[in-house]
């Protein structure tokens, strides 16, 4: 019963944290209206990789060389604990797939190239939400939108998800230490 009342607290401080999702949304789409995708990208990049230091910090990890160290180093070292899923792994590393891509290139990708590359690594959440919201945005405006603005609000989309678990990570926590606490509790069993 302890555990249960803990964990609901967690959830509760996560809750309130993520009250303001919906606005860091929002005003992310806002700020990005006019930039280019290249930009975008790159914003979002920084956005996610803001993100992952978050984690990292929480969970104690707060050390230079790995703070220091690249985005992808970063992104396994939070997905080995399991952290994030990997369906949230997986977009997150075609992200840094394109957003390398676009660091060493000049040339940029076609909007529907870069489009079907992103939604290839979306699945889950990431990729219902995405849908629910283009759908939305379709209905309100009454036509199809341009595949720069459904890159965007996938991009979007994507660092929120992450943000989702970033500010919940009391939850995440008690996630690590319930799984944890099993596997001794398997070992101890198997021994006896």
């Amino acid at each position: 019963m302890q555990r249960l009342n803990l964990y609901y607290k967690a959830v509760q401080i996560g809750n309130e944290s993520l009250s303001n999702a919906t606005d860091d949304k929002e005003r992310f789409l806002e700020e990005v209206r006019n930039e280019s995708l290249l930009q975008v990208i790159l914003r979002v990049h920084l956005y996610i990789e803001q993100e992952l230091n978050v984690i990292l910090k929480e969970l104690n990890l707060e050390l230079a060389s790995i703070h220091n160290n690249r985005f992808k180093t970063k992104l396994d070292i939070i997905y080995k604990l399991s952290v994030i899923d990997k369906k949230l792994y997986d977009v997150l590393t075609k992200l840094n797939l394109i957003r390398n891509e676009f660091a060493h290139k000049i040339d940029i990708k076609e909007d529907d190239e870069l489009y079907k590359q992103l939604l290839e690594g979306a699945s889950g959440f990431v990729l219902d939400n995405h849908k629910i919201d283009v759908k939305m945005k379709e209905l309100l405006y009454k036509e199809k939108l341009p595949t720069n603005n459904k890159i965007k609000m996938l991009l979007v989309n994507i660092w929120v998800t992450l943000k989702f678990t970033s500010t919940n990570m009391n939850k995440v926590k008690l996630d690590i230490a319930k799984r944890l606490e099993d596997e001794v509790q398997q070992k101890i069993d198997e021994l006896e």
